[in-house]
């Protein structure tokens, strides 16, 4: 059942029971009562405690709570939350009994808010500045404020009630300084969260400058070097001037201006310069600079040209009043400047030369004015050497020779040159004389000096002859014989010198071609007297050539090494000396070059590889050096052709050999064999070549395969060294029974070549003990060795070197009859 609080009657209706019932229930009925407690106000950010006290009342204990909104609650399910909205609200709380009767309540919690303060400054501001109060204001209107100054130095004090007032910026130092105003707002009780901001002072830059004043000469710069008692000042200035140019307006920390003075006085500049640091300007200051005008030196001379010895005075001034001066000098080949250097305006001097060439003086006047050097005078001197005119030339000169020039003593000069009488072309500048155009004769030459430089004119004479050449040419001999006769040169003029190789007499230009002796020479002729006027000439002295062509039976000998020697020949002579040795070319031909004229003899040796029956044959067609033809040799190129000997295929038994060894008074030593001597093999009568060889290194020989000989026929064995004569030879007979002779020596001297053994061509050997050579020799292929023996014999044949030594055995034991 619900019950009301208000008042009620009850009429019982029931029967005892129920009214006993009805009466228990009335001492027990008091109607749940919940309360919210009164209204409340808050500051935002602030919280109260709701509820009543108690909240819930009556009905049967046991109560449980809920508040609604939970917003801004601690606890939405106490009786008594802590509530902090952040606005106005209405909470409603519900309480529930343990019957789990129901009963509700409001109340409404007011929040008022925090004012914020407006009309804040913040500003940089400069010292000594107004300014201006404050107006603050809030959000919401309406409130009152409060405020505190950190720094009272700033020009602030240090709390106060409603707007800060106006002030006047302070800061005496020279940095920058600030202070913090805090401002808190009131409204309606609540006070809001402090409000701060910051005012700084910044210092008021004073500003110096070292110098403060200056004095400089025109158009040198100034120097003033700008501070401040604030760091990072800069600076700006104008400028005003009187009787300058050159000064303007600027910014920077160094005035650095090259101020000029525009008159000869003094002038001045003032700079006005205005610090600036951190937009803050400071007291302008004031800069003054004096300018001292620069003196110009000026000479009262133009340059001076002086004679040596003259005097010279002069003076110097300035522009600019008060101006002193200072002197040096430059001198060069002058002496008399005295002194060197000073003070002054003025200098005199008595100058002279010290060289044949002018000498000069520069003064160097430097003027200072007020400390100021300004540009120099230089006045200078030309000092020229007293003229001197004399010259000389050689006292002669030869007509068609180079030209003549004049000599002058120290000190003297050209002027102008003339000549007398007419004739002579003399250049009048130089005294140059053109002796090929001048006619020959002798003449007198002035040298006359005008008048220059305040020194007089002065004249030379000297005498000169011009003469004449005469002609030195030679009658050409363009060449001669080398065996030709000596013979004297002759020229256009006679009485000269004759000079050469080859020349024997330098007066008569006798030239010996046998003194000379072959080449190209060249002859000079000088003329005589003082023009002496030569001439030149070339001889060849020559020889001839001489060649020809080597021939034989089958055409040409042009194939293999073939070799041609010229001797010398004289029938006084016990040997030939070798001239010229020259191969034969391809095509058959020997050339002996730039021969002597004389007679000579000729051999041609074959190559026996390409012509084995060639026999070394002498010019024309001799194979024995004494029945040669002699080749008489001229001054012209001489052609002496050769045919070639050539011996016959031999067959037959025969065998000849022996050795050449040193006779007494040759080149060797005696009994030394003697290697590359000729031997040749003749059939007799008539003279028939057989065949021939040449000594090997041991000088032993051999002909082999010789045939027998016809009734009345015999070999001969001919050694052939061109020169000597053969005393005798050794004439064999080859019979069928007698064909050996191993012993066939010969010895040479120094007169002739001659047999050591003579022996009868009808001995016969059925033995021999003898050393076989090699054919041909040398030989880069096989070659063979032939023997007969005629009787069974013990045989050795070995292979030795030239020094004797064993290379091999060949046959070392007994063999019967027979060829081998």
């Amino acid at each position: 059942m619900h019950y009301s609080q208000k008042k009620f009657s009850l009429k019982i209706i029931f029967s005892l029971s129920f009214v006993l019932f009805f009466a228990t229930v009335k001492l027990i009925a008091q109607p749940l009562v919940a309360d919210g407690g009164p209204n409340q106000t808050i500051c935002n950010g602030g919280s109260t405690t709701i509820g009543g006290s108690p909240t819930a009342n009556f009905g049967s204990p046991g109560y449980t709570y809920a508040w609604t909104p939970a917003t801004g609650l601690n606890d939405s399910t106490l009786s008594n939350p802590t509530a902090s909205p952040t606005s106005t609200t209405t909470y409603t709380i519900t309480v529930t009994d343990a019957i789990f009767t129901v009963a509700t309540a409001t109340v409404s919690v007011t929040v008022n808010p925090l004012p914020t303060v407006t009309g804040l400054l913040s500003p940089l501001v400069c010292n000594g500045a107004t300014i201006a109060s404050t107006s603050f204001t809030s959000t919401p209107g309406g409130a009152t404020f409060n405020w505190t100054n950190s720094n009272p130095l700033i020009g602030i004090p240090a709390s106060g009630v409603g707007n800060v007032p106006t002030f006047t910026a302070t800061n005496s130092g020279s940095t920058l300084i600030g202070g913090t105003i805090s401002v808190t707002a009131t409204l309606a009780g609540c006070t809001g969260p402090p409000t701060n901001y910051t005012i700084s002072v910044k210092p008021t830059p004073i500003a110096s400058s070292s110098p403060m004043s200056q004095t400089r000469c025109s158009g040198i710069n100034c120097n003033f070097s700008l501070n401040s008692t604030v760091v990072g000042t800069t600076y700006s200035w104008t400028t005003t001037g009187s009787g300058v140019s050159g000064n303007g307006p600027g910014s920077g920390t160094v005035i650095s201006q090259g101020v000029t003075a525009t008159t000869t006085s003094p002038g001045t500049a003032n700079y006005y310069v205005t610090p600036m640091a951190a937009g803050c300007a400071g007291t302008t200051i004031n800069l003054d600079l004096t300018v001292n005008p620069i003196p110009v030196a000026t000479a009262t001379t133009s340059p001076l040209t002086r004679c040596s010895g003259d005097t010279v005075s002069f003076s110097v001034s300035s522009n600019v009043s008060g101006t002193s001066f200072t002197w040096t000098t430059s001198i060069s080949n002058v002496s008399g400047v005295f002194p060197v250097s000073g003070t002054g305006t003025s200098v005199f001097d008595t100058l002279t030369a010290t060289t044949t060439s002018a000498g000069t003086v520069v003064y160097i006047f430097t003027p200072v004015a007020a400390g100021c050097t300004g540009s120099q005078a230089f006045p200078f001197v030309t000092v020229n050497p007293y003229p001197d005119p004399n010259f000389t030339y050689s006292s002669s000169g030869c007509q068609f020779s180079p030209n003549a020039f004049p000599s002058f003593l120290p000190g003297a000069s050209a002027g102008t040159f003339t000549s007398t009488p007419a004739g002579m072309v003399i250049n009048p500048s130089t005294g140059e004389i053109d002796l090929t155009a001048s006619t020959p004769n002798s003449y007198l030459i002035t040298n006359t000096i005008s008048a220059a430089g305040g020194c007089p004119s002065v004249n030379a004479n000297n005498g000169f002859t011009i003469t004449p050449y005469l002609s030195p040419t030679i009658t050409d001999v363009s060449s001669i014989c080398s065996n030709g006769s000596a013979f004297n040169y002759n020229a256009a003029t006679t009485g000269g010198t004759w000079a050469g190789i080859g020349i024997t007499n330098t007066s008569l230009g006798t030239f010996d071609p046998a003194v000379s002796g072959i080449g190209t020479f060249s002859i000079t002729y000088s003329t005589p007297g003082p023009c002496i006027n030569i001439d030149t000439t070339v001889i060849a002295v020559t020889n001839a050539d001489l060649h020809g062509k080597v021939t034989y039976s089958g055409g040409d000998i042009n194939s293999g090494t073939n070799t041609a020697i010229l001797f010398y020949y004289s029938s006084t002579l016990a040997t030939f000396d070798t001239a010229q040795v020259r191969t034969i070319d391809a095509l058959g031909y020997y050339h002996f070059n730039s021969i002597f004229p004389g007679d000579y003899v000729i051999k041609i040796y074959a190559d026996t590889l390409v012509y084995p029956l060639a026999v070394p044959t002498y010019y024309d067609s001799e194979y024995l050096w004494d029945t040669a033809l002699v080749k008489t040799h001229g001054c012209v190129s001489d052609t002496a052709n050769v045919y070639m000997i050539e011996g016959i295929t031999l067959g037959g038994p025969g065998m000849l050999g022996g050795q050449i060894t040193e006779g007494d008074g040759f080149v060797r030593l005696p009994g030394e064999p003697i290697p590359g001597i000729d031997v040749k093999l003749g059939k007799n009568p008539g003279g028939a070549m057989i065949t021939n060889t040449q000594t090997d290194l041991t000088g032993n020989y051999a002909f082999i395969n010789i045939p027998i000989n016809l009734p009345g026929e015999f070999y001969t064995v001919y050694v052939d060294i061109p020169g000597l004569e053969r005393d005798s030879v050794y004439n064999i007979v080859v019979t069928a029974t007698n064909y050996l002779f191993p012993q066939l020596d010969y010895e040479a001297d120094s007169n002739s070549v001659y047999p050591t053994f003579p022996l009868a061509t009808s001995i016969l050997s059925a033995e021999m003990k003898n050393q076989l050579s090699v054919f041909p020799n040398p030989t880069n292929t096989n070659t063979n060795i032939e023997y007969t023996l005629t009787n069974a014999s013990f045989v050795k044949l070995d292979v030795v070197d030239v020094l004797g030594k064993q290379l091999q055995s060949l046959v070392n034991t007994t063999q019967p009859t027979g060829n081998y």
